[in-house]
């Protein structure tokens, strides 16, 4: 299963993807939304994780690009920003194809797998039973 992550914070996208490469998933990274877009063109995505807050193009701009291209791709917002919360419980209420999840930075290993499993039975996926 591939995750592509998306955050300006170097820091941020070594340790997310340490943490989900220890559990078997192969780890696509992109330090803003552009980069993202251009993943998704030549790559198969699982799932995306996306900060909220990012230079250039915004976590909330990303994933409409995102849900018109892909849909079925399932999203998990990151921020450590708490208002940002609010931001993206919007997305749903303005026609996204699909809800989103979000987690607060700073987490845990533990809280970032479960925020997994619930992005991808936001979207009714079969693989929110199988994932780590």
């Amino acid at each position: 299963m591939t995750v592509l992550i998306v955050d300006d914070e170097v820091d941020v996208l070594r340790c997310t993807s340490i943490i989900l490469k220890s559990v078997g998933y192969e780890i696509l990274a992109a330090d803003g939304g552009d980069e993202a877009l251009v993943l998704c063109e030549s790559n198969v995505i699982d799932l995306m994780i996306s900060d909220v807050a990012m230079p250039r193009m915004n976590g909330c701009a990303l994933a409409a690009c995102m849900n018109a291209k892909y849909p079925d791709v399932p999203i998990l917002f990151m921020s450590g920003y708490p208002e940002s919360k609010e931001i993206v419980a919007g997305l749903t209420a303005r026609g996204f194809a699909h809800g989103y999840t979000y987690l607060q930075k700073p987490f845990r290993s533990e809280d970032l797998l479960q925020a997994i499993k619930m992005a991808f039975r936001s979207v009714g996926s079969k693989l929110a039973v199988t994932i780590h």
